[in-house]
This record gives C-alpha cells, structure tokens and sequence, in this order.
C-alpha cells in the first residue's frame, strides 16, 4: 500500500511539475514587421509673397529698421519659374541706422548644394549707394499674379515657342519711382532673356515689355 501511495504521489508531483513549466514557457514571438522606409523630403516652391514675409521677419531680427531693396528667385532642377514659384528666393535688406546691407535667403531646396532648408542670412556688408530700399506693404502684387499678367501681354508667345522656357523674377524700386516693380525675365537673367514684362508690384498693373 505504501508503494502505491509513493508511486501516486510522484505521479501527481510529476504532473504538476509538467504543467507549472507548460504555463511558464515563454509565447511565440511575434513575427517582425519590415522597418518603414525613410520619409522622402521633397521640394518645396514658394510664391514671392510666401518667403518675402518670412524673410522680412529674419531682417527685422537683425535689426528693426531692415528695409527689403531687392527680392530675386533662383532657377534650378526643381522649379524653371514658370508658375511665379521658385524653391529658393533670396532679398537683400538695408539697414540706415548700421549704414549696411544684408541678404536673407528663404529656402524650400532639397538640393545637397543649395541653400538650406528654411530661412538663413549671409555676412553683413557695407551700405550700397545704389540701393533703394522700399515699404514691405508696397508689395501687394504676388509672383505668380506678376506672371500671369506678364503672359497676357507676350509671355504666352514665347513660352509657346519654348515649353521649358525659364523664368526670372526680380522685385525692386529705381530711384525716382515711388513703388517696387516686378521685372518678369523669360530667361536665365537680365542679361540673357528673350524678353522681360514690367509690372507695378503694388498695383498689379502691366507697366511695359522690354528686352
């Protein structure tokens, strides 16, 4: 009877023992899941008015009385201009009270050589008699406005004749003048064009074609 009785027992001990290791086993691993793939930072193109207001509030930062005296696009890989956008527009400022000038770039560029991301500022320089500076509420007359008014009265024929034809945009005010105008430039520059389109930034009114 006492050898049943052991035996009994160490069935039973023997049982728990199995079960106690069944409920402690570690579960199955969850199958991994593939690492996501890196976010592809694209290009950002800005009308004038997107970064001037940016860039304007750089200035300020580097000295209240900043005044814009001229704002111009860039061409590259990511924007020909041919909407009144570019992805980096660049605005020298001037300042009376420092007598200097400086230039603030406003960037949506994801070209490794190019102007970082954002908004940034380049050494202060010496004050530049030629320079002109003007209001910032003078510009009421946004780059992409600039260029349709600017195709209405013969960008649209040249445009024709070249699909991929780049555009130029340049903002500031002459001596004399009492508002900035926007020089539309079908081409690389104001030296290389096929024809430039005058415009009143602050009225939106076409001025003249030039070349």
């Amino acid at each position: 009877m006492k050898g049943f009785r052991s035996v009994l027992l160490f069935t039973i001990i023997a049982a728990l023992l199995a079960l106690a290791g069944c409920s402690s086993s570690t579960p199955p691993a969850e199958e991994s899941k593939p690492a996501a793939p890196p976010e592809k930072k694209v290009p950002v193109p800005y009308t004038a008015q997107e970064c001037f207001s940016r860039l304007v509030a750089q200035a300020h930062l580097w000295t209240p009385d900043a005044m814009p005296a001229h704002v111009e696009s860039d061409l590259n890989t990511e924007s020909n201009g041919q909407d009144g956008k570019s992805t980096i527009w660049r605005g020298i400022f001037a300042s009376a009270t420092r007598r200097s000038v400086r230039t603030f770039t406003c960037s949506g560029s994801r070209i490794p050589d190019a102007a970082v991301f954002g908004v940034s500022a380049e050494m202060e320089t010496g004050y530049d008699p030629r320079v002109v500076p003007f209001d910032s509420f003078l510009l009421k007359t946004n780059s992409d406005q600039a260029f349709k008014m600017a195709q209405e009265h013969g960008g649209d024929a040249l445009m024709k004749k070249d699909p991929q034809q780049p555009v130029v945009y340049v903002l500031e005010m002459s001596r004399g003048q009492t508002m900035p105008y926007w020089y539309v430039i079908y081409g690389r520059s104001l030296k290389e064009n096929q024809g430039i389109g005058v415009i009143n930034a602050t009225t939106g009114a076409f001025v003249r074609a030039t070349k």
